[in-house]
């Protein structure tokens, strides 16, 4: 009888995304538990379960160390949260893949799960490049944002209220009223924390997004892969 093959740590998670930086020990890679579905932000260092931690951290691959020796973790073509006809709000994801319209059509965007999309990072630039041409235009994005302070008067996010470029929020899946706590889990409290997000996609350290945001009275994250 064939003894059952130990499942390894590559079996269990997928790379989602990194974020990298010059110091290599503040890059940050995104990994899913397959099972769940679960995200998790890590650096160098950091374990990953019990007795498993992530040893490095490049643009394709992750090395992680555990009891059985070094493994990596690569993308595997099956990332986000969720199947594709997942509902959103009682709407299957094609229906809002049909919501997002042209604005997913001219970003070459595809909705993937319930609050997961991909986009074509080549689309997403060079409509990037026609906001740097049209300034008046980028203005009208980060317009579109407006700080949310609490009582000590310290922004603690940002508010959805379009001013401009519907198709693009529209095409992204932010609403009217969301407030956006954070992306790749650093808290918007000051718009250079955008800008420099920003401009970190624009040079190729990013492509995977996370946002997590306020919709309705909960807590929503949604994913977003710029990769192809």
């Amino acid at each position: 009888m064939k003894a059952a093959t130990r499942e390894g740590i590559a079996d269990r998670y997928r790379l989602v995304g990194v974020m990298l930086q010059s110091d290599a020990a503040k890059s940050v890679a995104f990994i899913e538990e397959k099972a769940r579905g679960w995200q998790r932000r890590l650096r160098v260092g950091d374990e990953l379960e019990p007795s498993v931690t992530v040893k490095s951290i490049a643009s394709a691959e992750v090395w992680v160390s555990g009891p059985d020796g070094d493994e990596c973790l690569r993308r595997d073509g099956q990332r986000g949260p969720g199947p594709a006809s997942a509902t959103v709000g009682g709407i299957a994801a094609s229906a809002s893949n049909r919501a997002g319209g042209a604005g997913l059509e001219r970003f070459g965007g595809t909705q993937t799960g319930t609050n997961s999309w991909t986009f074509s990072r080549s689309a997403i630039m060079d409509y990037y490049q026609e906001l740097l041409d049209r300034p008046e235009r980028l203005v009208k994005v980060f317009d579109s944002l407006a700080p949310v302070y609490n009582e000590e008067r310290s922004i603690e996010g940002y508010r959805v209220t379009i001013e401009g470029e519907a198709d693009f929020f529209a095409a992204v899946g932010l609403r009217e009223g969301d407030i956006v706590r954070s992306v790749n889990s650093i808290e918007m409290t000051n718009r250079r924390r955008a800008e420099n997000l920003i401009r970190r996609f624009a040079q190729n350290d990013l492509d995977v997004v996370i946002i997590e945001l306020d919709r309705d009275g909960k807590r929503v994250k949604q994913y977003y892969d710029t990769t192809r």
